[in-house]
């Protein structure tokens, strides 16, 4: 398991080894309470497991409601499956239009 508290943005020169669901949870919720202002995110499917969950998706929105320049971009290969499922951060996607923006990349 990753010792997230020892990861730190711009300070955390190693890389790491994510090796299961769980880890990657903790990992993506620890870079997110530590970003400033941006946070771009690229994922195949938005998944369930990592990223629909209170923790993340109220990181986010402290992101996003901390600066008023606050920009939070996630880049979704297919969201059918989030979309179906009601995912949270779709959800805040649409309260927080403005700092909030999910989009599909063009093939």
């Amino acid at each position: 398991m990753i010792e997230t508290t020892a990861l730190i943005l711009k300070q955390t020169n190693q890389d790491h080894l994510i090796s299961s669901s769980a880890e990657h949870r903790e990992f993506s919720l620890a870079m997110a309470r530590q970003a400033q202002r941006t946070l771009y995110l690229y994922t195949r499917d938005l998944d369930i497991a990592v990223y629909d969950n209170k923790p993340f998706v109220e990181a986010v929105k402290q992101l996003a409601l901390s600066h008023r320049n606050a920009l939070i971009r996630i880049l979704v290969k297919d969201s059918r499956k989030a979309i179906n499922h009601g995912h949270g951060l779709i959800r805040l996607s649409q309260q927080l239009s403005t700092f909030v923006h999910i989009r599909t990349p063009s093939d």
